[in-house]
C-alpha cells in the first residue's frame, strides 16, 4: 500500500508541474483553446449563409438564415484576441510594435486566403468552365486587395465558387489598416 500512495504522490507532483509549466507558457504564449469552438461556429455560420447548396438541406437552411450572427461573432472574438495581444505586448514591453503586429497578422491570414482564392478560381475554371471576364477579373482584384467587401456591397457576392464569405476578411484587414 506504501507504494501505491508513492506512486500516486509522484504522479501528482508530475501533473502539479506540467499545470504549472502549462501556466508559465500560457502567459508567454497567447492562445484560447477554449475558443476555438466559438471560432469554428462563427466560420459555419457564414460559410453556411453564403452557400447556396445549404438552401434546401434540412436544418442548415433554418443556420443560412441566421449566418449574419457568425460574422458578428467573429468580428467580435477576433476583437478580442487582437485587442488581448496588443495590452499584453504593450503590458510586457510599454509598447506596441505594430510591425509585428501586423506580420502576425500576415502571416496567419493571408497565405490560407490566397490558397482558397486558387481554389476557387480553379474549380470555377475547371468544374463549371467558367471564362475570366472582365467582371470576374475584376472581382479577383479586389479579392487581392482586400477590398471586396465593397465590392460585394454593390454588385453583390462574388461568382466564385464557395467564395462568397471573403469579403469577411477584406473588411478585418481593412479594419486592421485602420487600427
Amino acid at each position: 500500500m506504501n507504494i501505491l500512495k508513492v506512486q500516486e504522490i509522484q504522479k501528482d507532483s508530475r501533473i502539479q508541474g506540467t499545470m504549472e509549466e502549462r501556466k508559465n507558457t500560457s502567459e508567454q504564449i497567447f492562445y484560447y483553446p477554449e475558443l476555438d469552438g466559438l471560432r469554428f461556429l462563427a466560420f459555419f455560420l457564414v460559410f453556411v449563409h453564403h452557400q447556396n447548396l445549404f438552401r434546401n438541406v434540412p436544418y442548415l437552411s433554418t443556420l443560412k438564415e441566421f449566418g449574419w450572427v457568425g460574422v458578428d461573432l467573429f468580428f467580435a472574438l477576433s476583437a478580442f484576441l487582437f485587442t488581448r495581444l496588443l495590452v499584453a505586448e504593450y503590458n510586457k514591453t510599454q509598447s506596441i510594435s505594430f510591425k509585428k503586429f501586423y506580420l502576425r497578422r500576415i502571416f496567419r491570414i493571408w497565405p490560407i486566403y490566397f490558397i482558397f482564392i486558387g481554389f476557387a478560381l480553379a474549380c470555377f475554371v475547371v468544374l463549371r468552365n467558367g471564362e475570366l471576364t472582365r467582371d470576374i477579373n475584376i472581382r479577383l482584384i479586389g479579392l487581392l486587395a482586400f477590398s471586396d467587401n465593397i465590392f460585394t456591397a454593390v454588385k453583390g457576392y462574388i461568382p466564385l465558387p464557395w467564395a462568397n464569405h471573403l469579403w469577411t476578411i477584406a473588411y478585418e484587414e481593412q479594419f486592421y489598416l485602420f487600427l
